[in-house]
């Protein structure tokens, strides 16, 4: 029998994958700041990036016109899932109280968590492929982002 235990494990793994995958987008940012052409002075600071939400975070990569449909489903699809689940997922859900309803609720966190590992793969390719070229060490740039991320949050690394 499946008990609301193990939905709440299923759903902190999930939401784990997901925060992996939200500081791969911040440290693409922190390294494009440093690599690429920039738009402002605010987009040198890595704090500018991790100021900013999931959505603002992939709006402009959505909204560039450079990426294929497929693509930016892709990215949709993953802002959709990662905003229910942190913000929606328990008041949205009816059947907390029978082991049915807690199953249905595994499978769709299942579904979500699938989601997940794949924008963190992603994001994380994108990565490793910006870097490359730049000689520049990707873990460096994931931990000035971590450290942005958690300055902004007002904890300590």
């Amino acid at each position: 029998m499946t008990t609301l235990a193990d939905l709440y494990r299923e759903v902190g793994a999930a939401l784990h994958t997901a925060q992996l995958a939200e500081y791969n987008i911040v440290s693409v940012y922190v390294l494009v700041s440093r690599t690429g052409p920039v738009t402002s002075i605010q987009e040198v600071e890595e704090s500018y990036w991790s100021k900013k939400t999931l959505g603002q975070l992939l709006k402009p990569v959505i909204d560039s016109g450079r990426l294929p449909e497929d693509a930016i489903l892709f990215m949709k699809t993953f802002r959709n899932a990662r905003n229910h689940l942190a913000h929606s997922f328990f008041v949205s859900s009816g059947e907390l109280d029978t082991s049915k309803g807690i199953d249905s609720l595994l499978r769709e966190v299942a579904a979500m968590q699938d989601v997940f590992e794949r924008a963190f793969q992603f994001f994380d390719g994108l990565l490793l492929e910006l870097a490359g070229p730049n000689g520049i060490d990707v873990d460096e740039i994931k931990a000035q982002a971590r450290l942005a991320v958690l300055d902004l949050e007002g904890g300590a690394a």
